[in-house]
């Protein structure tokens, strides 16, 4: 039998998947568009000439108190080559290393160990400026700001953010399943946001509001709820970057909360927003490192393929994540309510009666399981907790797709999506 040989992202490494030559639908490219060949001159570059804002050494000046709100361990954006060139507007005015404050927008994540900052900010920044973890559910690191005019969500921001008398943040332009994009105001909201405004925006019904999708910003009432939320924060000036599939810079944008990441967006859909002439039976979805560390984010490799107005993996049909997920679960919630359920639905109905922090997970993953088949490939996750939390265990890519094959037919097609974390299908 002949096969097609696709090499997947797995960790911080590669593996070679053979599909059948008869079943194979396809490879879901990104249109890669090449890096540049300056990343730290285009960051540069960016910070010099911002959008809809002045230069960041004009907003500043000498004595000021500085947050910089920086992304988490789970996210692609390359911080530690973004600071150098905030640090160097910074104290091309007089503000001094002490003054200088690095938040991690964590969102209801975990705190990131001192080691995972040092990678994330670079050993200068780390030697020389203090860092703390945001924490949402500590009121007593929180300010209270008021509430947003539409969705009234309330604005409980890290303290120590909201007291800096200038406010920066980076970030990295992606798709995201509710707020349409990453980037911009997200690194504020649920950045570094209390538990009670990441809940109000991550509520069920906004989950099953056809406004608030994947790669949708306009009249996307989430995004315009963080971008509202980011300007009573008083976000002063970000820096956003794009990257390809091979983790290039390929541009940044800086300036205005919400105009830089508008700015980025149309280069992020050249390359992500790949057009699919029909849905597949099984579709093998990498969501590659650092997404794959834990279950709660490699799971996230399926949902652009069913939380979208025209699924592209059939209702009935079988996604397969190979993902190594060496941090376990990821998240004891998503662990236990998926745990307790007997099937999706038992799901989708309790979230509704019992909503609290964190819920919007389970719910997400029972939306894809009421569709679709989950299979877990290549996972250091027991076999046990996986079936657990409904889905199905395998040791490899080629075991998943003989067991998806055997259920849904030896005729079946395959889509391989290399970068399904980042790639939108769309039907034509």
């Amino acid at each position: 039998m002949s096969h097609v040989s696709i090499e997947l992202p797995y960790g911080k490494s590669f593996l070679e998947v053979k599909i059948p030559t008869r079943n194979f639908a396809g490879e879901l490219e990104c249109h890669d568009i090449p890096g540049v060949r300056d990343e730290l001159g285009e960051i540069q570059r960016a910070v010099e000439n911002p959008i809809e804002k002045k230069r960041l050494c004009e907003i500043a000046s000498s004595g000021d108190t500085v947050s910089i709100v920086v992304t988490d361990i789970t996210r692609r954006s390359p911080d530690h080559k973004i600071l150098p060139s905030i640090l160097k507007e910074l104290k091309s005015v007089g503000v001094h290393d002490e003054k200088i404050t690095i938040v991690t927008a964590l969102g209801i994540h975990r705190p990131m160990t001192e080691e995972e900052i040092k990678l994330k900010i670079g050993s200068e920044a780390f030697k020389h400026i203090r860092t703390v973890n945001h924490n949402c559910h500590d009121k007593r690191q929180l300010m209270y700001l008021g509430e947003t005019g539409n969705l009234k969500t309330p604005v409980w921001v890290n303290k120590t953010v909201a007291e800096a008398d200038i406010k920066v943040t980076t970030g990295i332009v992606e798709i995201h399943t509710i707020a349409g994009y990453s980037g911009g105001g997200k690194s504020i909201m649920p950045g570094v946001s209390g538990e009670e405004a990441i809940m109000a925006t991550h509520k069920p019904e906004w989950i099953d509001n056809p406004k608030a999708a994947l790669g949708l910003i306009e009249g996307n009432p989430i995004h315009e709820d963080i971008v509202e939320l980011a300007r009573m924060a008083g976000v002063d000036f970000i820096v956003n970057t794009v990257l390809n599939s091979r983790d290039e810079l390929v541009c940044a944008a800086a300036g205005d909360v919400e105009e830089a990441q508008l700015n980025l967006i149309e280069t992020y859909d050249r390359m992500y927003k790949v057009p699919l002439d029909e849905p597949a039976d099984i579709v093998v979805s990498a969501a590659g490192y650092p997404k794959d560390l834990n279950l709660y984010q490699a799971s996230r490799a399926a949902n652009n393929f069913v939380l979208v107005p025209k699924p592209t993996v059939k209702e009935g049909g079988i996604i397969i994540i190979p993902a190594p997920c060496q941090d376990g679960v990821g998240d004891q919630l998503f662990y236990e309510w998926m745990r307790d359920a007997e099937k999706p639905q038992d799901v989708l109905e309790r979230a509704y009666r019992e909503y609290k922090i964190g819920v919007h997970k389970p719910y997400i993953m029972s939306k894809i399981l009421a569709h679709t088949d989950v299979i877990l490939a290549g996972s250091q996750i027991p076999d046990e907790t996986v079936k657990e939390m409904l889905m199905i265990p395998a040791r490899n890519v080629e075991e998943a797709l003989e067991w998806a094959l055997k259920k849904l037919g030896s005729d079946s097609r395959v889509l391989v999506a290399p970068h399904g974390f980042f790639t939108l299908p769309t039907l034509t």
